[in-house]
């Protein structure tokens, strides 16, 4: 699926003539105005009985606008008694044209004015859920699509539109069929929209309509396929959705994973690295964190988490996600792979081993510890990485170079380790890993600085060429400083 660069941003501004703050009170009947506009040609409204109405009080006499009848008369022109412009508050509103060229002008206008919850009440009131279904079915360009789409998705966000879009019959399904789409901007517009969705009270009926295995498929293949940035991002965000919610999970999750979920996930996880790797910093760091944010939330659950801790080349890249550079546009990323990494750890311990002869790792380990100060679940899930990692070390029969190499980089970031002591000394914490994720447990910090200082006492009784006396002394004072704290600690 290509990359679609010539399409503007999902929520476009509207025309300068057009641009209304969404907090400014604008004339009803100029939303009501745009709406009718809004309609497929061969039903273009008129006065009747079944009206849009300006009403938004349940006890004053609805006002009728226009009725839903088919106009008979030409459908490009506006009707005589239609208004060229329309004025609220001192100011004015240029209507335009009445022609099918304006469907993109007044789909913008409706878009922007969505956002805002008075507005969007008032929009469904007066029949645009009915209008935008109808359009939808019948809309000849992609970019209306995806314009309607985006209503749809403003709508969507507010709780009376909402739980109107769910009553509307053969909406959901619609929506759905937009995924079959190869229009990115329209499928980044239906992701969205699904994506609130899943987020409210009434999702199980989203739920139940996503359910269907060709649509999973489609979702996937999608996710794996599109070079489209944003579209990925929608795509993941909807993934997200789906593992966050209670109500989705156990529904949608088992058929996703069965169609190869971990593997794509895998695979978008060694892309996104590639790209940051190479320097392609731009767009990437949100998508990286989304997808490390999705096997997060599967590695808490325990079916899961070990089919995840299973898949060698992702947990091997949640790793390498740590020995990224140290550098702002990847911080949340690293942080968010240490609290992954802690969780598969719970449910495959036999990992530990591959990861605690890697330096890097460990390096990139102990740089997060500032990043992490603020953040106690991450700060917990790094200091139990840690107590897994050396306590396997200090077991394992280590070769000189071996203890040269582990003490040379603890004593190059004891400051940071002796900071982190210090900052959260009266904590009186210390975490293990459980079968749910990492969760309380007696004394990881603990173990992993008794290891620290068992790994410096080793290399110092080896250590004898004096061209390794200068590191012994270095060495030594980490040594001290690290067992001062932890006297200071206790």
């Amino acid at each position: 699926m290509e990359e679609n660069t010539e399409r503007g941003a999902h929520i476009p501004s509207p025309p300068p003539s057009e641009q209304l703050d969404v907090s400014t009170t604008i004339d009803p009947s100029y939303i009501i105005y745009l709406i009718r506009q809004l309609l497929p040609q061969d039903k273009r409204l008129k006065n009747g009985s079944r009206g849009l109405s300006t009403h938004q009080n349940s006890n004053e006499e609805p006002q009728s606008y226009h009725s839903m009848n088919v106009d008979d008369g030409n459908k490009h022109e506006v009707e005589q008694n239609e208004p060229t412009e329309m004025q609220h508050d001192g100011l004015k509103y240029p209507v335009p044209a009445a022609t099918e060229d304006s469907w993109e002008e007044y789909g913008c206008i409706l878009w922007d004015l969505a956002a805002n919850q008075a507005h969007a009440e008032l929009m469904v009131q007066n029949l645009l859920v009915d209008v935008l279904l109808a359009s939808l079915s019948v809309a000849t360009s992609a970019r209306m699509t995806e314009i309607f789409l985006g209503i749809m998705a403003n709508l969507a966000c507010h709780d009376v539109p909402r739980n109107v879009m769910v009553s509307t019959e053969g909406l959901i399904e619609k929506v759905l069929e937009q995924l079959f789409l190869d229009d990115c901007p329209s499928l980044s517009e239906t992701c969205r929209l699904l994506v609130v969705c899943l987020q409210s009270s009434r999702a199980i009926k989203w739920i139940n309509a996503l359910e269907s295995e060709p649509i999973l498929q489609r979702l996937l293949w999608i996710t794996g396929n599109t070079l489209n940035s944003q579209l990925l991002e929608k795509c993941v965000e909807l993934l997200l959705a789906i593992a966050d919610s209670q109500i989705a999970k156990p529904i949608l999750l088992p058929p996703l994973l069965r169609l190869g979920l971990p593997d794509i996930l895998a695979d978008l996880l060694a892309c996104e690295i590639n790209k940051i790797s190479e320097g392609k910093l731009y767009d990437r760091d949100t998508i990286l964190d989304l997808i490390l944010q999705v096997c997060e939330a599967l590695s808490v659950v325990q079916n899961y988490s070990e089919m995840l801790c299973s898949n060698k080349k992702l947990f091997q890249l949640a790793c390498d996600v740590i020995k990224l550079p140290d550098i702002d546009e990847v911080a949340r990323s690293r942080v968010t792979a240490v609290v992954l990494i802690a969780n598969l750890l719970s449910d495959g311990p036999n990992r530990v081993a591959e990861i605690s002869h890697d330096l890097p790792f460990l390096q990139g380990l102990l740089d997060l510890l500032p990043s992490v100060s603020d953040d106690s679940q991450a700060r917990h899930a790094l200091w139990s990485v840690l107590a897994r990692i050396l306590v396997k070390v200090q077991d394992a029969d280590m070769g000189s170079l071996y203890l040269r190499q582990y003490a040379s980089v603890l004593m190059r970031k004891s400051d940071v380790i002796i900071e982190d002591i210090i900052d959260h000394n009266r904590e009186g914490e210390g975490w293990e890993c459980g079968s749910n994720g990492f969760t309380s447990g007696p004394n990881a910090k603990t173990k992993s600085v008794d290891s620290m200082l068992n790994i410096f006492d080793a290399w110092i009784n080896s250590s004898a060429s004096a061209r390794e006396q200068d590191l012994t002394k270095d060495v030594e004072r980490a040594h001290k400083l690290l067992r001062s704290c932890m006297e200071e600690q206790q």
